[in-house]
Parts: structure tokens; C-alpha cells; sequence
């Protein structure tokens, strides 16, 4: 019989008491209710673990596998650029401005992104395991970045990022970019508007909003693999952001010193010489050859 596997992206977003032990949020913690979910979205990862409960109790063998935000392949950068961290980066240098994530209190200040080639290889080797049966293992990276990490890298790389209030932030998101159809962030100003909407300045904030997330059955289930998990540092973004340049994703910067940071990394200085050069990657540093 076939093992099942259900992987619920971003568990929790709010009501941190119903899920977190000692402010972590664990992989064996109960997922009694679906109150507190933000989206529609969150609250189908939901139902899709019941469904596996419910798989579980007739004796069907599953798993569940939680991944949180899925990036980039970590040697050729190669990844989805529509997730809603990128494009924050893309809008944040459409604008030429970056909010202060401290006092954003709808987004996360901690960058945790994990590589699809960890994700894909650790769920293969878990999905392998004998042991694994019936657990629950979670796939965020023990390594992320703080938003001015990520601002600082991006500043360096050569875009010019000028840091804006809280206030001034909704006003150029609901001013300027919700009439600009092209821009990157329009099509989440639905979510902002929800978000900016959901706000009570009477209530506390009860989000799950950068808890901890404990990673104890996947760290065991890979013990002695060799597959680890690489951190979000600013090697991995030049991966990225060369890849993002290739792709058209991002223009390039015209800062000069947008070359130095590239070069760093053996993956991106391909992909960036690749880019310079306006022609197609090398045969002997293809895509595939990096795997």
C-alpha cells in the first residue's frame, strides 16, 4: 500500500497559544481547530490533515511533510517567483523604498526560506524510512535571515533602497501601487487590504509571528544523511539574485559594485557571467550539470 503524504505549507499565522508549546511551535503539537487560519488557503492545509488523520485511523501508512516558504534550488537559484517574498523584493525596488518590517505587524520580520533541492531530497530520504510512519516533520530553515539582513544584502548588491514608516509604506501600497496593474505587488493587494483590514488597535497581536519553529523528528530522520539544510546568507541570495537577473525577474543593477557580491558565489558567477554576456548558459554549467 501506498505511503500518504500531506504537506502543510505555513501551519500557523495566528493564535499562537492554540498551537505553541513554550512559545515553538512543534511537530507533534495537535492541530484541533482551524480558527485563528488568516486565509482559505491556510485553512485547505488543514483539512488535508484531517483527511490524512482520517487515512491514518483506517490504517493507511502517511506521513505528513510541512514545508514553509519552498525557495530557489541553493546551486542554480532556480526556483518559483511568484511566492510573496520575492515579489516584496521586486516591488521594494520597483519603488526604490522597503517598509520597516518591526513595525509592519501584518508581515514576518525573520526570512526563513528553504531550498527546494533540501526540501525535496530530505522528504525522499524521510519518505524512505520505516520510522517515519505516522509522523509529522517540518521543513523551515534552522538558519533564516532578519528583513534587514535581507535589505542591507539587497542595498550591497547595487538597488537603492530608501527604509519608509509604517505609514508612509500603506500609503505608496494603496496610492500608487494598486492602480499599477504591472507592478509586482499588485496582484497581492487583496491579501494587504485584508491584512490592513484584520488590524484592531484594541486588541493585542496574537499572531505566531516569527515563534520558533522546532524541527526535532525531520533533524532525527536525516541524521547521518549528509543533507542539511543550507542557511539563508547572502551566498545563497547571489544564487538568487543572479538567477532573478538571468530570468528577467529582476533588472540589473546599475550600482557598479553589484558584480562584487555575484562573484562570491562559483553558481552565481556563472549565472552572471551568463548574464553579462546576454547568451545562454555554458553547456559545461547547465542547470542540470550543477545538480
Amino acid at each position: 500500500m501506498r505511503r500518504i503524504a500531506a504537506t502543510l505549507n505555513k501551519p500557523l499565522k495566528r493564535s499562537p497559544g492554540a498551537y505553541a508549546r513554550d512559545g515553538v511551535i512543534r511537530e507533534d503539537n495537535p492541530l484541533p481547530h482551524s480558527s485563528g487560519f488568516f486565509s482559505g488557503y491556510a485553512e485547505t492545509k488543514w483539512v488535508a490533515e484531517k483527511i490524512i488523520a482520517i487515512a491514518r485511523q483506517r490504517g493507511v501508512p502517511a506521513c505528513i511533510y510541512r514545508p514553509g516558504v519552498i525557495g530557489g534550488d541553493s546551486r542554480t537559484g532556480m526556483g518559483n517567483t511568484k511566492d510573496l517574498i520575492w515579489n516584496i523584493v521586486k516591488g521594494c525596488i520597483q519603488l526604490g523604498v522597503l517598509p520597516d518590517l518591526d513595525m509592519l505587524p501584518e508581515l514576518d520580520t525573520m526570512i526563513n526560506v528553504t531550498p527546494v533541492d533540501y526540501v525535496s531530497r530530505a522528504i525522499v530520504h524521510l519518505s524512505r524510512q520505516p520510522e517515519s510512519q505516522g509522523r509529522v516533520f517540518h521543513f523551515s530553515n534552522p538558519q533564516p535571515m532578519h528583513w534587514r539582513e535581507l535589505a542591507n544584502f539587497f542595498r550591497e548588491y547595487g538597488y537603492p533602497l530608501r527604509q519608509i514608516s509604517n505609514a508612509e509604506w500603506h500609503e505608496v501600497l494603496f496610492s500608487r501601487v494598486a492602480y499599477s496593474p504591472d507592478h509586482a505587488l499588485f496582484p497581492f493587494m487583496p491579501l494587504f487590504a485584508a491584512l490592513k483590514a484584520a488590524e484592531d488597535p484594541n486588541q493585542p497581536d496574537d499572531r505566531a509571528k516569527d515563534l520558533p519553529i522546532d524541527s526535532r523528528n525531520t533533524e532525527a530522520g536525516l541524521a547521518g544523511s549528509g543533507i542539511a539544510c543550507p542557511p539563508v546568507d547572502a551566498r545563497l541570495l547571489q544564487t538568487y539574485c543572479a538567477q532573478f537577473i538571468c530570468s528577467g525577474f529582476l533588472e540589473r543593477p546599475s550600482h557598479a559594485a553589484a558584480a562584487g557580491p555575484a562573484a562570491k558565489s562559483p553558481a552565481s558567477r556563472v549565472m552572471w557571467t551568463a548574464c553579462r554576456s546576454e547568451s545562454a548558459l555554458p553547456e559545461q554549467a547547465s542547470p542540470g550539470s550543477l545538480v
